[in-house]
């Protein structure tokens, strides 16, 4: 799995939805499921909260980016493995955090699931 959020620009090829059928994509095969994982530290949760400027209109700017950029590596890792099995798309993706650890250890693990699939011409 990539963590640099700079390959973004490079995986575009693969379409990635949330849903199995698109008007005007038909899925001619189905080759794999496809997984990825990204975990962070929960103490940045702790230092957005201990500033309280850092949060606005009752949203903390700090702790939704973060999630955000851990939407995105699992995103393109899913690509990454779609262009590795010669997918056209990722589709069904479902994606769900989990705290995992306790304590000062605490984390969230940010993953995604869906099925690679080449499309019909």
């Amino acid at each position: 799995m990539t963590n640099d959020l700079a390959d973004e620009a490079v995986i575009e090829t693969p379409i990635v939805m949330t849903t199995e059928a698109q008007d005007g994509l038909a899925v001619a095969t189905r080759i794999s499921v496809v997984s990825a994982q990204c975990a962070f530290g929960a103490r940045v949760f702790k230092d957005v909260f201990a500033s309280v400027q850092d949060i606005t209109d009752g949203r903390a700017k700090v702790v939704e980016q973060t999630m955000q950029d851990g939407v995105k590596v699992v995103m393109q890792d899913l690509k990454h493995q779609a262009i590795e099995l010669g997918a056209d798309a990722v589709v069904a993706i479902t994606m769900q955090y989990t705290p995992i650890g306790y304590g000062s250890s605490n984390m969230t693990l940010v993953s995604g699931m869906g099925t690679a699939v080449r499309l019909r011409d």
